[in-house]
């Protein structure tokens, strides 16, 4: 069975999914080079399409996590189904099509033409006891792509979060949990699930845990700026303040489940409340305030690199550790598993991640490398094959979790030579861009789309920070460590090849370039297995400098996604290399 995933909500993504294994996966905003963008097109269809070496005809079905249709892909439901999906009575023709002259062209369907029924509402109504509007779990209905019907399912998103999670996971038994920065109701902000052999994944309960709202508002507050792109800005300068005491006497408050249900009506939400308790038993100096305007909701921003600003930073991350702890306390002491698999943008906090790999409950902890809403797409689609289709699943490597883009044969010809790379990197302040195989799932720079550095040099990071990404001062880089030495260099017990964890460095007088303010580091694994070209070279790093370690970032610049095709990659070399020696490596060729 071939199942294409889809998400249309930011971090717009694509997929394609055959019997449980994923042959293709790219983010809207990799094509489009609009970081964040919301939007599928053909391009991104095509895309998915051709690394997957699947035509459209092969597509079976769609999985959609999130809709919100555009014009490009409509969506209907059955209306003598009213929505919902009864197995007993749905019968699928699986080769019903509406055909087109061309294979891209024509109009989609008028509404009506084919399938009777009401264009799908975001959020199909179905309001529990509390009043509150949510989509079922699971539900059938039509998609309709170049007037093509497609019979389809869609999945609700936390439960797609939890699916990516458990089914590219190696655990037979597991407990699931999904935290997003909704900003709309506490019933669709989180939810707990279980996860057995035998049963699948299935919703254990909703929770109503809003701290990634929390995160959301104070990004915000703090004039950082929307959350959804600036939440790692704010992450990074938690380090450099002091958790204050008022923040300690408020924690309970702050954590509280559903705190926040009056998010829509900012004024007199608990939230907004609680942001104005805060900030006014703290004496604040004029110079580290920004004046806004008087209908501003907020008369006063806080300047985020302020002293006062650092301490609200350490503040609120002090505030998320805290109540993250608790809750997966709870999920714990509800379901008799040793296993945790977590997803929603908000575990991509390494900080919070890193600690209840040291400090929680469960014996093992799993991120899917797309934790954020990207990876939803792939949830659905595994979710639709798994749970309803009843396909086994797929025993996953690490490649495949990490790569899903497809392969690019420019400058391929010829063998890459590592010296002269190395010799790049020995050079003061030099950084190497690094292109090579197919491009990451997900966020992170996992070594096929990354700027590489010395971790020796101190002032790297100032220098990376200013003269090549143009990013805030205090933002750290990662780094990335030969697998069998990662625990002789980093606090880390297992490995950690999707950087999703952070730990403390254990030598960071050596390598003070990767090494944040408070001794802490997010380090990415990597095996010969993984990534054979990263691993050969930094096995010869490691016999130049006797350091099996290397800064690695993400290969794109201030505000941009990150880089997809060789052009791409060219683009930015001749961009950033104005500011700084700068060498690029695609494939087997070096340009400097």
């Amino acid at each position: 069975m071939v199942t294409l995933g889809i998400n249309m909500h930011h971090d717009a993504s694509m997929c394609i999914v055959e019997d449980g294994k994923l042959l293709s996966f790219i983010n809207t905003e990799r094509i489009t080079r609009i970081k964040k963008d919301r939007e599928l097109n053909q391009e991104v269809l095509d895309y998915v399409l051709e690394a997957s070496n699947k035509s459209f005809d092969d597509i079976d079905n769609i999985a959609c996590a999130y809709f919100r249709p555009n014009d490009f892909i409509k969506m209907y439901y059955a209306e003598e189904y009213d929505g919902f999906l009864h197995k007993d009575n749905i019968k699928v023709d699986w080769d019903r099509k509406v055909e087109s002259h061309n294979k891209y062209g024509g109009e989609p369907l008028e509404f009506g033409y084919e399938f009777k029924g009401e264009l799908m509402q975001l959020n199909h109504p179905h309001v529990n006891n509390d009043g509150y509007t949510v989509s079922p779990n699971f539900f059938y209905c039509h998609f309709n792509i170049n007037r093509r019907c497609i019979p389809g399912y869609f999945v609700n998103h936390h439960l797609a979060h939890n699916a990516a999670a458990y089914f590219t996971s190696d655990y037979k038994e597991a407990c699931g949990f999904s935290l997003d920065s909704t900003g709309v109701y506490p019933i669709g902000s989180s939810m707990f699930c279980r996860a057995t052999e035998e049963r699948g994944l299935l919703q254990h309960y909703l929770p109503e845990i809003m701290l990634g709202t929390l995160y959301q508002e104070r990004c915000i507050d703090l004039g950082f700026g929307d959350g959804t792109f600036k939440a790692g800005s704010m992450m990074g300068l938690a380090p450099y303040g002091k958790v204050l005491p008022i923040a300690v006497e408020m924690l309970d408050e702050v954590i509280a489940k559903n705190f926040n249900r009056k998010i829509t009506n900012r004024d007199s939400s608990s939230l907004r409340w609680q942001w104005y308790k805060l900030i006014r038993n703290i004496p604040i100096p004029k110079e580290e305030l920004h004046y806004r305007s008087e209908k501003s909701l907020d008369p006063t921003l806080i300047k985020p690199d302020s002293k006062i600003g650092r301490d609200l930073s350490a503040s609120v991350q002090f505030q998320f550790e805290t109540g993250i702890m608790k809750y997966v306390k709870e999920l714990y002491d509800g379901l008799p598993y040793d296993n945790l698999v977590l997803s929603g943008g908000s575990f991509l906090n390494c900080t919070s991640n890193g600690n209840l790999r040291k400090n929680g409950p469960f014996k093992n902890i799993y991120l899917f490398p797309a934790c954020g809403d990207d990876g939803t797409a792939l949830g659905a689609a595994l979710w639709t094959q798994h749970q309803w289709f009843k396909i086994p699943r797929h025993n996953w490597t690490n490649k495949e979790r990490m790569y899903g883009g497809r392969e690019y044969k420019k400058y391929s010809s010829g063998d890459l030579d590592y010296e002269k790379v190395i010799e790049y990197l020995l050079d003061d302040n030099h950084v190497v861009a690094w292109f090579q195989g197919k491009s990451e799932i997900g966020p992170r720079a996992l070594c096929n789309r990354s700027f590489l550095a010395d971790p020796r040099n101190p002032n790297i990071r100032d220098h990376i920070n200013f003269n090549v990404k143009n990013r805030e001062w205090f933002r750290p880089f990662a780094p990335v460590v030969l697998a069998e030495k990662a625990n002789e260099w980093f606090d880390l017990e297992g490995e950690s090849p999707f950087m999703l964890f952070a730990s403390q460095v254990k030598k960071p007088e050596l390598i003070p370039g990767v090494t944040h303010v408070d001794g802490s580091a997010r380090p990415q694994t990597v095996t010969k297995e993984d990534n054979p070209k990263m691993y050969k070279l930094l096995k010869l790093w490691e016999q130049k400098t006797g350091i099996p370690v290397l800064l690695n970032t993400s290969l794109n610049l201030g505000g941009e996604p990150l880089v997809e095709t060789p052009e791409d990659a060219l683009d930015l070399f001749y961009r950033a290399k104005n500011n700084s020696k700068l060498s690029l490596v695609i494939n087997n060729k070096i340009f400097n």
